[in-house]
Formats: structure tokens, sequence, C-alpha cells
């Protein structure tokens, strides 16, 4: 039985969705990438868990009528956690989404916040995806990346 989202989170959602104007997605091209493999332990097995580094940036034309969004997405596996050592795995990625803004939104705060929210929806997929091929390109079996859920992005800020 699927678990159903808290109700507050669904609330932020609503409440976020009637406040963003309307845009149209373009595009979304992946522009950086790099994979490095270090020292394996003797059964080649990966690490269990890693970490992940994320980083957005919007950019808006000058009449702000386009956007342009860079998901940056970094993970670093280590063994036992231990971060002071190489990374056994470690994948990096950058995207850009191409926005139409079609509708202003009331506020420049509203937009950010739509704009790094809904970059990471549309993003997520491709990053999954990415690191999975990635690690069986390596030779290695497809490293788990978990989900996105909706409720965590959406419902996870105190900015407004």
């Amino acid at each position: 039985m699927a678990k159903r989202a808290k109700k507050g989170s669904l609330a932020r959602v609503r409440q976020l969705l009637g406040e963003t104007g309307k845009v149209e997605l373009h595009g979304l091209r992946l522009v950086e990438s790099s994979s490095k493999l270090g020292e394996l332990r003797e059964n080649d097995e990966l690490p269990g868990q890693a970490m992940q580094a994320i980083s957005l940036t919007l950019g808006l034309s000058d009449d702000q009528k386009a956007a342009k969004v860079t998901v940056r997405i970094k993970l670093d596996a280590t063994y036992d956690g231990d971060a002071t050592k190489e990374p056994v795995l470690s994948i990096l990625a950058s995207f850009e989404l191409y926005f139409d803004i079609v509708e202003a939104f009331r506020t420049p705060k509203v937009r950010e916040a739509f704009f790094q929210r809904i970059g990471m929806l549309v993003v997520w997929p491709y990053w999954r995806e990415f690191v999975q091929t990635m690690t069986t390109r390596m030779g290695l079996p497809a490293f788990p990346v978990p989900i996105a859920r909706a409720d965590k992005i959406f419902g996870d800020s105190n900015d407004d």
C-alpha cells in the first residue's frame, strides 16, 4: 500500500501552485559530466551509501520572459562514510533547463522557489538514470539513487 503525503505537504504544494505564474519547459540538456572510479575492495563491492551535493542557479532573460535553471549534482561514495578518504565512486552532472515564462509570478521570491523545486523534480529522473548508466558502463552494478519525493521537495521549505 502506498504511503500518502502529509496533509501539510499537499497544502504547501497547492499554496505554491496558486502563487506561481505559468511556464513552458522548452528543453533540458546535459551540459557537463564526469565520473571517476577509485579503488574497490577485494570483492568489487560498492559502498551502500553516498553523499550528494546539489546546487541550483536561476538565470532570467532581461525581459524576464525566459528562465534557465542549472542543476549541478555530485555523488561521492566512500566506504564507511569516511569523507576524508578519496571517494570510491564519484559522478558529477550538470543539467540546464530552459523555460518560457508565459504568465508572471506574484513575487521574485515565489518565482525563485518555484524554479528551484521544479528544477529538481524535472532533473531527478535523468540524474538517477545517468548514475545507473555510468556505474554499469564501469562494469559495476547500477548504483541506486532514491526516487525524488514531491512532498519532500515542496514541503520542507520555510522561506515564504
